[in-house]
């Protein structure tokens, strides 16, 4: 078995801190230009942001994170989102569309862009990571919201 290999402690870096795991575990990390995010979906990693020198922060199953390089918010419960990719869709439970976007253009290439009305919209749903028509076919339907295809890469968003 593969685990059996693994030498612990394992140490991961990222911009902002050190991940230190212990034992086996699934998590998530995603790194932004100014802060991280780390979820836990099982098991437990100690978090250290970069310039911090005080003790690491427990995150356990079922919690998230967001730290800086300097400071780490107090552990929260995991967003339902932060595992869906795994099932090639997104999760959106009340998600301002920014917020959806944001997290569909990780997984698709092309250029997304929104207007500012269109953005503060709220939404909820599962939506395919994989189908950019179903994808923007449900945002069209469910929102007051049209989608303008400049280029076969290139989709404006904004209120009808």
């Amino acid at each position: 078995m593969l685990e059996s290999a693994v030498p612990y402690p394992l140490t991961f870096s990222t911009p902002q801190g050190v991940l230190t795991l212990n034992s086996p575990c699934r998590f998530d990390v995603r790194c932004d230009a100014d802060e991280s995010t780390l979820a836990v979906f099982q098991g437990e990693v100690l978090l250290r942001p970069t310039k911090q020198s005080q003790a690491s922060v427990r995150v356990s199953a079922g919690q998230q994170v967001t730290f800086t390089d300097a400071v780490s918010q107090p552990p929260q419960p995991v967003e339902g989102f932060r595992q869906s990719w795994l099932d090639g869709v997104v999760l959106a439970d009340n998600m301002r569309l920014d917020a959806l976007m944001h997290e569909y253009e990780r997984y698709r290439n092309g250029y997304f862009s929104l207007d500012d009305k269109a953005a503060a919209l709220r939404i909820s749903g599962v939506f395919p990571l994989q189908d950019d028509e179903r994808f923007f076919s449900a945002l069209t339907r469910t929102l007051p919201i049209i989608a303008e295809r400049r280029f076969s890469w290139w989709i404006t968003l904004r209120a009808r």
